[in-house]
């Protein structure tokens, strides 16, 4: 729905913020989330497997909810009360966290929470009562997948800051989100990400 003060057009075309793309890509994903597994696991190079069971969440605040439902005290542990996702794939064998960026950039924090996550969430899911059948699944893997602009990617990689992805197992574009889903919110997310330039050293 068009809006005159909106130059006619929707808010759609207006927004920044990041979460909105965000929950757009999960309204899409859930239609088929085997279907979105499989594309995260074949654009991101992981190739885990997509037959598996799968379920999805959003804005996932994975140790505070888990520890709620089991009536714990989240203060009382080792875990991070306000530590969310965007989006969290889940089957018997794995997490896959996705961050997502859109004219931000992953920052070195982003980096840090991510590397104490790895250590973090199979213990949290080795919790006696959530009876996971650790005989058939010994541990559950987690896997980080950077989602963001592929100028973003392009960026990082040309002047040498891949550091700042290290921590990431797997990067998928809003491009390739985009192919997937056809729809213009998505080429646009690929769009908005604009690089600083580069400092150039003094003679």
């Amino acid at each position: 729905m068009s809006i005159s003060y909106l130059n006619n057009t929707s808010w759609e075309e207006w927004s920044r913020e990041e979460r909105f793309f965000c929950v757009s890509l999960y309204e899409c994903a859930k239609q088929d989330i085997k279907g979105f597994a499989k594309l995260v696991s074949e654009k991101s190079g992981l190739n885990f497997s997509s037959e598996e069971n799968w379920d999805l969440g959003f804005e996932v605040c994975l140790y505070r909810d888990v520890l709620s439902g089991l009536g714990k005290k989240i203060s009382m542990t080792r875990f991070s009360p306000k530590r969310t996702f965007d989006l969290c794939l889940f089957s018997e064998s794995k997490v896959v966290i996705i961050e997502t960026k859109v004219v931000s950039s992953f920052s070195a924090t982003d980096l840090k929470s991510l590397s104490k996550d790895k250590q973090d969430i199979p213990a949290l899911l080795d919790l006696p009562e959530l009876k996971r059948d650790s005989e058939k699944n010994p541990e559950v893997e987690v896997l980080a997948v950077a989602l963001a602009s592929s100028t973003y990617f392009e960026y990082q990689d040309k002047y040498g800051k891949k550091a700042a992805l290290e921590n990431f197992d797997g990067r998928i574009t809003w491009n390739d989100i985009h192919d997937a889903y056809s729809k213009p919110l998505f080429e646009r997310a690929n769009s908005l990400y604009v690089p600083k330039e580069p400092r150039v050293a003094a003679d």
